[in-house]
């Protein structure tokens, strides 16, 4: 039986090609309220840094900065681009911030209903390694 893979990107207004917006500023879909991830992009953006590296990708990036839609910006890009994930408030138990390189056309995904699925629901928090084990099975399939 087939597994299939749905990814959302973030609305880039260059082909998501794996550099920063050519004019962030205009680009209102990536923080809105039904962009992926969830208000990731919004809660995390640096206008102003997006202003100064605006065009800019891959190795223009590295050590300078790391836009909140790393997770899809670089859907058709033909370079390594920097990503990172900062985990959000509710995470607890030393969750710390994950860099790394993103390769040429590629997207992050991950089984939404494994995440969020009742067996992870812990006293109000999510239980990470409960996701964690979650999303094995359906990760192993692809």
């Amino acid at each position: 039986m087939p597994t299939h893979i749905t990814a959302r990107l973030a609305w880039h207004d260059d082909g998501w090609n794996g550099a920063v917006c050519k004019n962030p500023a205009l680009n209102s879909y990536c923080v809105g309220a039904k962009s992926y991830p969830g208000d990731t992009i919004a809660r995390s953006r640096d206008l102003t840094k997006e202003q100064c590296y605006a065009g800019c990708g891959g190795k223009q990036l590295e050590g300078k900065y790391v836009p909140p839609c790393c997770y899809s910006y670089n859907a058709f890009g033909i370079e390594n681009t920097p990503a990172a994930s900062d985990p959000p408030n509710f995470f607890y138990g030393g969750a710390a911030r994950h860099e790394w390189t993103l390769p040429p056309a590629t997207v992050c995904v991950w089984p939404y209903d494994a995440m969020y699925d009742d067996n992870v629901k812990v006293k109000g928090y999510l239980d990470n390694d409960q996701r964690r084990k979650n999303t094995l099975p359906y990760f192993a399939e692809i």
